[in-house]
């Protein structure tokens, strides 16, 4: 049985990206993290290593960034 991690935007498959290695899936969530925490308007509402989630501007649109696990057969 093979494992691949996903890397999804609001959990849509079109945003999203894929990685054969959960250390992999995570740095590039550190990377979308350390690019966004330093924008104006931008509050961080979870920061943990499987999701990232933040309210953006003055409308607090939240946006939550995640990594899932999905086995394939």
């Amino acid at each position: 049985m093979k494992t691949i991690y996903i890397l999804s935007y609001d959990n849509n498959i079109h945003n999203s990206k894929y990685f054969s290695e959960l250390e992999k899936a995570k740095e590039g969530l550190k990377n979308i993290k350390k690019d966004r925490k330093i924008k104006p308007g931008v509050y961080v509402v979870t920061d943990s290593e499987l999701v990232f989630s933040f309210t953006l501007g003055w409308q607090e649109t939240q946006v939550t960034y995640s990594i899932k696990e999905f086995k394939l057969d």
